[in-house]
């Protein structure tokens, strides 16, 4: 059993943003789009959701804390993963922490763990008692979201002349936020449908996002 906390969170965050209203609702129906409304409607939809009294008092008062301050900081979070990898190492399991990890434009622990047996629920259940909402808080409130967009932006200028030199047509110029995204995962899905032995540098021009 592994896990990379950097890739294995991000991959369920299309699936938590569709059940999340992030961009804040009020009872009146009208949206509330300040950065303030639309973060204590995350952070409460964590603290409302099923499993949530599962959650430690540590865990609660961080999110409490956060929703009160209008922001989860850095170092709330990395308290939070020490205690779920403190909990993990506990349980026997070998835990091993990366230098943090500022590839998506703010910083984020990166750790891994193994445990003796595949399946085991017990790192799991650490992780969700401990860190789990403000993980995932963390990383889809409005302020990582907008530093995830902007460091986006910088990458994709290198991106489209590196695809351009193996032939492949993409145009990023106008696009920002969500529809900036959408573009390079097209693009990423486009290279990856064409996929042949000779795709690699295609694919290799991705790496650029990484650093």
């Amino acid at each position: 059993m592994t896990r990379w906390t950097s890739a294995g969170l991000r991959v369920t965050i299309g699936a938590v943003t569709a059940a999340v209203c992030l961009s804040g609702c009020v009872q009146s129906g009208e949206p509330d789009t300040s950065p303030t409304g639309a973060f204590v409607e995350l952070v409460d939809s964590y603290l409302d959701r099923p499993g949530a009294e599962d959650y430690s008092a540590e865990q609660v008062d961080a999110l409490e804390a956060a929703r009160d301050a209008g922001e989860l900081k850095f170092e709330a979070y990395a308290a939070a993963v020490d205690a779920s990898l403190e909990c993990i190492a506990d349980a026997g399991f070998y835990v091993e922490r990366d230098p943090i990890d500022e590839s998506s434009g703010y910083p984020m622990a990166n750790y891994f763990y193994e445990g003796p047996e595949a399946g085991n629920p017990v790192a799991d259940e650490c992780i969700h008692v401990n860190s789990e909402a403000i993980e995932a808080v963390y990383q889809l409130q409005p302020s990582s979201v907008a530093a995830a967009n902007a460091h986006l932006a910088t990458q994709t200028d290198e991106l489209g002349r590196c695809l351009g030199n193996e032939g492949i047509e993409v145009d990023f110029d106008g696009l920002e936020g969500d529809e900036l995204k959408e573009a390079v995962h097209q693009a990423l899905n486009d290279v990856l449908g064409t996929a042949t032995d000779g795709a690699e540098p295609a694919l290799a021009c991705f790496s650029a996002l990484t650093k």
